[in-house]
């Protein structure tokens, strides 16, 4: 399902060779979408999220920079962006974070005529307010979502995994195997920042 975010067949997110991304959201849909923006062809990919252990992880896996939002407000995280990028913002930005407002900030972090990607809206969290003239219109943005997937997306994704150097920087990811017994213990380990995936044995 990562795989697809990025290089499903109607080309999500359009990375091209040299682009500047961004990537909003240090989780395990952020990491993969670092790591596969690189394999795009991405100039440079910057992070924003939290904590700052998730952060150290987004680094492992090729962010240029990174940038922890509790500790910025959004203008400011704008202003990183475009001192990051020229003053142009970036090319593209994935929103791979869950939470409604960093929809609208991934459009005002994306340079005019960039792409945003929709990524980490998997389920509902809520409404969000965006200004159409200022925040998409006068920008000329491309915003497209991502939700489905199909058995092409699974098939490509097990053969990146498969490939001993392309999956060697998701082997350097804090992930650890639990039996269904241990799920609450999978569940903790998430909380605490123990682990960045936990990943369950049905049996």
């Amino acid at each position: 399902m990562l795989y697809q975010q990025l290089s499903m067949p109607s080309n999500v997110t359009e990375i091209r060779l040299g682009d500047n991304v961004l990537v909003l959201g240090s989780g395990p849909v952020g990491i993969a979408s670092i790591i596969l923006a690189l394999m795009r062809g991405a100039l440079r990919v910057f992070c924003i999220g939290a904590p700052s252990d998730r952060l150290e992880c987004a680094k492992s896996a090729g962010a240029f920079s990174t940038l922890n939002f509790l500790e910025h407000d959004a203008a400011q995280q704008l202003d990183w962006v475009r001192e990051n990028t020229d003053g142009r913002g970036a090319d593209v930005s994935i929103e791979a974070t869950g939470a409604p407002e960093a929809v609208v900030q991934a459009m005002r972090c994306t340079r005019d005529a960039g792409r945003v990607a929709v990524v980490g809206q998997y389920t509902d969290h809520g409404s969000v307010t965006l200004n159409p003239h200022s925040d998409l219109n006068k920008k000329h943005l491309d915003i497209r979502g991502v939700w489905g997937s199909d058995f092409s997306h699974f098939f490509r994704g097990v053969k990146l995994i498969c490939d001993p150097q392309r999956s060697d920087v998701w082997r350097a990811m804090k992930t650890r195997t639990y039996n269904l017994s241990q799920a609450n213990e999978a569940l903790a380990d998430v909380a605490a920042g123990r682990v960045l995936k936990a990943l369950m044995k049905p049996k």
